[in-house]
């Protein structure tokens, strides 16, 4: 075997002095790359590896405020969406943000939290070809179901058995409806069917409608709820004197299956009958306010494009005068 050659002191002494200049400039070059984001004592005193640290610091802490650079208004927001899934990058550059941009950041956390979930409510309304038991369960509660369905385009005969069909508000059916009981409030029911569908350019024409009997399994589930019962005792006066009013479900079961059927309604009142049996029709139109929630947004999407179409609902309900001076008496 050959015996390593020993290193003479001259060479020695090079490689450590030209060790020594590699250094050197590696620092000078860090201190101009790094400029004024030194210190004089750091400028003076820190070491090569500890200037490597901070430019990697620095370049992390730079590629995030640039990533995020919220002050120009016209910045497209949207490209950050696609090109991070998620926001845990987005989050994580707040500590570098001014309180402004850190508004704006957030501000568009919330806006893509927004949109995952219509995009979440999107796929699911999508269900032409589901069964019907798949549909309950998405939505929670027959009349949740049976609405959109009726929407969608549905054949959902079970739930509109005891429903007449109507073309649109100015179908006979609906004038002659119940000795004509109905008639008085159409041009009532034909301005809210306008103003209700301005923004998806519906012709009034074209809006469907189904009037409830009232003693169907619809009406029946309505008058047993305790949101219902609720509206009616809080609007004594307007009963008695015979005026509309309106009423909104907001959560009284676990579907909240009322809220997904309907949520804002009208009470067209027909006053009394000859046994003192108080005689309302409730009102709805099957459309989709802008920006509600993200569930309602989706409908709103799916049906500007078609995928759902808009539809009004007349509810038939008597309330026997026993049950009435109930409801009044159990006023909150």
């Amino acid at each position: 075997m050959f015996k390593k050659q020993k290193e003479n002191p001259q060479d020695i002494l090079f490689s450590f002095t030209n060790e020594q200049n590699k250094e050197k400039e590696r620092r000078n070059s860090l201190i101009n790359e790094l400029g004024d984001n030194l210190s004089p004592a750091q400028i003076l005193y820190s070491k090569p590896d500890e200037l490597e640290k901070m430019k990697q610091n620095s370049l992390v802490k730079k590629e995030k405020i640039t990533d995020f650079n919220l002050k120009s208004e016209n910045q497209d927001f949207m490209d950050k969406k696609e090109k991070y899934d998620n926001n845990f990058i987005l989050k994580g550059a707040i500590n570098n943000l001014s309180k402004n941009e850190e508004e704006k950041v957030q501000k568009e956390i919330k806006k893509q939290d927004f949109e995952k979930e219509v995009n979440k409510w999107e796929n699911r309304i999508k269900f032409t070809n589901y069964p019907i038991s798949n549909k309950l369960r998405l939505f929670g509660g027959r009349d949740g179901a049976g609405m959109l369905n009726i929407s969608g385009g549905v054949n959902d005969s079970e739930y509109l058995k005891d429903a007449v069909g109507l073309e649109n508000v100015y179908d006979e059916k609906l004038a002659s409806y119940s000795n004509k009981s109905i008639a008085r409030h159409q041009p009532y029911i034909e301005n809210k069917i306008k103003e209700q569908f301005k923004d998806f350019n519906f012709d009034p024409k074209d809006i469907k409608g189904n009037i409830f009997k009232k003693d169907s399994a619809p009406v029946k589930r309505i008058q047993g709820n305790k949101e219902f019962k609720d509206m009616i005792s809080t609007q004594k006066e307007k009963i008695l004197s015979g005026e509309n009013f309106s009423g909104e479900f907001l959560n009284d079961s676990k579907t909240k299956n009322l809220k997904n059927a309907f949520k804002k309604v009208d009470f067209l009142n027909n006053g009394f009958d000859e046994n003192g049996d108080l005689q309302l029709y409730m009102f709805d139109t099957y459309d989709f306010n802008k920006g509600e929630n993200p569930q309602v947004e989706a409908g709103r999407r799916l049906m500007q494009e078609g995928k759902l179409k808009g539809h009004f609902s007349l509810h038939e309900i008597k309330i026997p005068k026993k049950d009435l001076d109930e409801i009044f008496k159990n006023k909150k």
